[in-house]
This record gives structure tokens, C-alpha cells and sequence, in this order.
């Protein structure tokens, strides 16, 4: 977990050395995911450039009306200011219904990128899981979806109506002198050249920053899952060491961050106050005008239009920091929505047997690493028991991977029932393989939910339901929960609530729900009794006679009574028998027997 101790978490290898750079191209990808709101975006953007040149017109009107002052117009300056103030409380209105549509459409976009990523997650490639932390997942559907949702909206119609504003002000001043406009376009490449490299360096620390954020969200998700280890061993002091360090890399790089997310701001509003300051200090500043009324308005005018003026510099500026700093999101979440994805065939193909054979298989998880499974050959009958045992690191549960089209072989090519697994699609494998995994994976909810996770979506699952608790012997746990609602009884936090024995029936009675042709098993008496093992392989083996069932395991009383066993040594078959055949001739078989025989 983090750094090691006592040292500040740098950014890691993959990072990129450049500032991320926020292109037309990276925008244009998540314009489908704005694309439903898009006429309430051009309402937002039409009401905040109205919104925006109002404060325009109230600088110039003391210029207008003193340069139409007379005795006789008194009452319809009056009328004037009145209309003024009717067009304020109408601005209030509209500042209203843009908060209102402005909140739906962050919302709705928030809504349906979260969702795109969380189904991308059941599509994306194992290559890429392997690859992806935790908290960097976790950083895409949250901060970083945040981040976006910010830059589109508001930022993208408030800084067009900025620079509606900006113009409509500096029109304004053009006609009170032209002097401000000529200096202000001199110094602009100035600015620009500050800015941008400001800019830069915002973009660097904001990748610094959405890194150690990531680094960080995964220390917090493995300290919650892992924390009975990490204080049993002792070494949770440890891990808040590692932690600590990796949160003072975050704040260092934050305070820097907002520092130059300031001074972007600061630069050019600070660079045109003063200009503005300078230019009409020496403009109106004649003493012998003071007691000209036109004086006074255009006096009166610059003050209002001044105050104008910084609103859209500082929004237009900000607009280019926010950009420097959702750079990194843009194109992290958009890495993460078009990473390569499980190959799902629109097919109705499904196969015509439990048949299962392999030809020269390869895999690894690594391009130029070792691989796991080497030029790996084998079939595997329909309808027979067939076990797959090897020392660990042989390869065993890679291979349970590989049946259940969780990872994608390199080479070769696996076949089911005579079809070619990359040709079958998703949904009919999954009803028709099913499988046991060594350590199941139960959910913060139910104990009924937990079990229908292995329905497939069938219809008429609730009458099969209390068959599967039954077969799977979950009966008398149901009963001990029925102060707690029986099978709506929480089992808590990866089923932190249930044994090692009674998570495996879950799993087994989510395989009697589906009821598969092809039942997997990997290691799935590891972490259990043999009592429990037992009533797992006498269900197993009287509810699917006549299917296919691979069992890998590494524990040789379990597949004692297998018609055919597969020995599995890096990652090739080197033996296959029957017990019996296996022990009664040097081999691995025999001397892993002969050891649990004497343990």
C-alpha cells in the first residue's frame, strides 16, 4: 500500500511527462453524453450572454443620460431608471431558470456517463483489470466525472457569454476613447504568453494530483477490505505512514495548484485594472472639467463599465485554468471508455454439448512475459467429471479464467460443444457455463439478492429460489436469520457476516439457480471444512449426473473419484488418468499424494 515509508509518492512511471492537453477532438467524444440536452444548453447560453451585457448597459447609462440631460426630460429619465430596475428583478428571474437548467443538465450528464462507466466495466477487457488499480476506477466515475461535468457545465456557455460581455464592455469604453483599446491589444501577447504557462504547469499538477488522488482511494478500499490482516499482522501503523506520505505529496501539489490557479486570474484582471486606471486617470483627470455635467457622466460611466470589465477577464481567464486542470480527466475517462472490450458476438449460437477442448492454448498477462498456459492442448468429455490439479503457479486458475471467457487466449483456440468460444455470446455462455469460485464474492445486500446474482434474468427464478437454499443445504442458516428476516437477512460487506462454508453455498446455490451444462470449479474447498466439502461434492455430483464438471483444485481427496484427472505443470499438461492410473506410476500425481497422505 503507497510509497515507501518516510518518502514522498512521485508520480508513477506511466505518467506522462507533458501537460495533458484538452483538444476539439477529446471535447467532441463526450458531446453524445450533452447531445439530450443540448436545447437546454442553448437556453443556459442565450440567457448568460443577456445575463452578461446587462452590467454593460447600467456602466454606459449615466454616460447616456448626461449627454441627454435637459430640465424637460427629468420625468422620462425617470421612466428610464424605473424600467431599469423592472429589468432587474426580471434578471433575477432569469438567474433562476438558469440555476434550474443548468442543475439538469450536470445532472443528466453526470447520470449517463457514470452509467456508461459502470457497463464499460462488464465489457472491458481482463488485460485492462490487470492494469487498472482500484482507486483509479473509482476516480473515473467520481472526481473525475465531476470535473467534466464542471467544465461542460457551466464553464463552456459561461465563457461564451463572457466574452459577449467582455466585448459589449469594451465597446462601451471605445466610445468614451480609444487609447484603453490600442494599449490593452499591445500588452495582450504578454498576458497570453503568462498564461500559457501558467497553464502548463496547471495541467502537470493536476495529473499529479488525480494520480496520488487515485493512489490514495486504493490505500482507503484495500486498508476497509484488508483491515482484519493489516491489524492482526501489526502493520497497519505502517500503512498510515504510507498513507500519510502519499497525502502530503496530495496537499503539496493542491495549495500549488490553487496558487497558479490564482495567479491566472490575477494577471490579466490586475494587467487591465491597471491600464484602465491609467489610461482614464490621465483622460478625465482635467481638473477644469469637473464641473462639466458630460465629465461627471462619462466619470460615472467609467467607474460603472470598470467594474464591469474584470467579471469576464477573470471568468474568460478561469475558463482556460479549469481547462488546464479538466484536461486530465477528459482524457483519463475517455482512456477508460474506449480501453479494449471482451469481444460479445450477436449471435444465437450455442453449443451441443458440455464438450471442452483446448487446442495450443498460450497465454500470459504480459507482452514478453513468461506465459502462464504454454501451447496448452487438451479435451474434456461431455457429461464427465474431469479435475485439473498441479502445485500452485501451475496455471490452474488461469485456466478457469480461460473457460469462462474472463481472459482471452494470445494463441490458440478453445472449443465448446464444437463452437468456438470467441463466437459465442456473452449471455448464452453464461447460462450455460457455470461455476464455483475459491473465494465468492458477495455483495452489501440480502442473502436472497446475494443467491439471484446466479439467475441469469429468469423470469419465473422465485419459484426455483427456495429449491436452490435447499440443495445447496442453506436451509438451516436461513433459519438461524429469521430474527432478521430469513432470506432478507443482510449478510453485510463482502459477506462479512457468514463463514468461509456458508459463502461457498451461496455460490453453489447461485449454480443450482442457473442450472448450467458446464459446471467450473476453482479451489472450492480451500477455505472450507471437509464436512462442508463433502455436502458441496455430494450436490454437485447428484444434481448435475450427466453434465460436465471440471473441478480444479490443488487438494487431491477432492478428485479422488474424477473419470479423468489432467496434471498441470507450468502451464502444460505433462499426465492424465484416473486416480487409481496416477498414483500407481512415478509422477507429480503420485508424490503430491503421498505428501497430503502423510499431512
Amino acid at each position: 500500500m503507497g510509497p515507501p515509508e518516510g518518502h514522498d509518492a512521485g508520480p508513477p512511471p506511466g505518467m506522462d511527462s507533458g501537460p495533458p492537453r484538452l483538444t476539439m477532438e477529446v471535447i467532441k467524444y463526450f458531446w453524445p453524453f450533452v447531445r439530450p440536452h443540448r436545447s437546454k444548453l442553448i437556453g443556459v447560453t442565450l440567457l448568460l450572454v443577456l445575463v452578461g451585457i446587462t452590467p454593460a448597459v447600467f456602466g454606459y447609462m449615466p454616460r447616456w443620460m448626461t449627454q441627454n440631460w435637459t430640465p424637460e426630460r427629468v420625468k422620462t429619465l425617470w421612466w428610464i431608471l424605473g424600467g431599469l430596475l423592472g429589468l432587474q428583478v426580471l434578471l433575477t428571474g432569469v438567474q433562476f431558470l438558469l440555476m434550474w437548467w443548468t442543475a439538469q443538465i450536470s445532472q443528466g450528464f453526470t447520470h449517463s456517463t457514470r452509467l456508461a462507466v459502470f457497463e464499460k466495466l462488464g465489457r472491458m477487457s481482463s488485460a485492462v483489470l490487470h492494469r487498472e488499480s482500484i482507486g483509479s476506477i473509482a476516480q473515473r466515475s467520481t472526481s473525475d466525472v465531476m470535473r467534466v461535468q464542471d467544465w461542460l457545465t457551466p464553464q463552456v456557455p459561461q465563457a461564451f457569454a463572457n466574452v459577449v460581455q467582455l466585448f459589449a464592455t469594451l465597446y462601451a469604453l471605445f466610445t468614451l476613447g480609444t487609447g484603453f483599446i490600442l494599449l490593452a491589444l499591445a500588452l495582450t501577447p504578454l498576458v497570453a504568453l503568462i498564461l500559457k504557462l501558467l497553464n502548463r504547469r496547471l495541467s502537470i499538477l493536476a495529473r499529479s494530483c488525480q494520480v496520488r488522488s487515485e493512489r490514495i482511494m486504493t490505500q482507503f478500499i484495500e486498508g476497509a477490505a484488508g483491515y482484519r490482516d493489516l491489524v492482526a499482522s501489526g502493520r497497519y501503523g505502517h500503512a498510515v505512514k504510507k498513507t500519510d506520505a502519499e497525502l502530503g505529496g496530495l496537499r503539496r501539489d493542491a495549495i500549488r495548484m490553487s496558487m497558479a490557479g490564482y495567479l491566472t486570474g490575477v494577471i490579466p484582471a490586475t494587467t487591465f485594472t491597471l491600464l484602465i486606471y491609467a489610461y482614464y486617470y490621465v483622460k478625465l483627470g482635467d481638473a477644469s472639467l469637473a464641473g462639466d455635467v458630460e465629465y461627471l457622466g462619462k466619470v460615472l460611466a467609467f467607474a460603472g463599465l470598470f467594474g464591469s470589465l474584470q467579471g469576464p477577464v477573470m471568468g474568460i481567464s478561469g475558463f482556460f485554468t479549469d481547462s488546464a486542470i479538466a484536461a486530465p480527466s477528459f482524457l483519463q475517462l475517455k482512456r477508460l471508455l474506449e480501453s479494449p472490450e471482451t469481444s460479445n458476438p450477436d449471435t444465437t449460437i450455442v453449443p451441443g454439448s458440455g464438450s471442452i477442448e483446448l487446442k495450443n492454448v498460450t497465454f500470459s498477462h504480459e507482452p514478453g512475459m513468461p506465459p502462464i498456459l504454454d501451447n496448452l492442448s487438451c479435451t474434456i468429455e461431455a457429461g464427465k467429471f474431469t479435475a485439473v490439479v498441479g502445485q500452485t503457479g501451475s496455471g490452474k486458475t488461469t485456466l478457469f479464467h480461460l473457460l469462462l471467457r474472463l481472459i482471452e487466449p494470445q494463441q490458440g483456440r478453445v472449443i465448446v460443444g464444437g463452437e468456438d468460444l470467441s463466437r459465442i455470446s456473452l449471455p448464452i455462455l453464461r447460462d450455460f457455463v457455470g461455476f464455483i469460485p475459491q473465494a465468492p464474492f458477495l455483495f452489501d445486500a440480502t442473502l436472497k439478492e446475494n443467491i439471484l446474482l446466479g439467475s441469469g434474468g429468469d423470469p419465473g427464478v422465485m419459484e426455483k429460489l427456495q429449491n436452490a437454499v435447499s440443495l445447496a443445504r442453506l436451509d438451516h442458516l436461513v433459519e438461524t436469520r429469521a430474527s432478521q428476516g430469513g432470506l432478507e437477512a443482510p449478510v453485510g460487506p463482502q459477506g462479512v457476516t457468514l463463514s468461509g462454508g456458508e459463502r461457498q453455498r451461496v455460490a453453489l446455490a447461485r449454480v443450482f439457480l442457473r442450472d448450467p451444462q458446464i459446471i467450473v470449479c476453482d479451489e472450492y474447498t480451500a477455505n472450507i471444512d471437509n464436512a462442508t466439502a463433502r455436502i458441496i461434492q455430494e450436490s454437485l455430483a447428484r444434481e448435475f449426473a450427466g453434465r460436465t464438471r471440471v473441478v480444479i483444485s490443488h487438494q487431491l481427496y477432492t478428485v479422488r473419484g474424477a473419470d479423468r484427472i489432467l496434471i498441470l505443470e507450468r502451464g502444460r499438461i505433462i499426465d492424465s488418468g484416473t486416480h487409481e492410473e496416477l498414483i500407481s506410476r512415478p509422477g507429480l500425481y503420485r508424490d503430491l499424494w503421498e505428501v497430503q497422505r502423510i499431512d
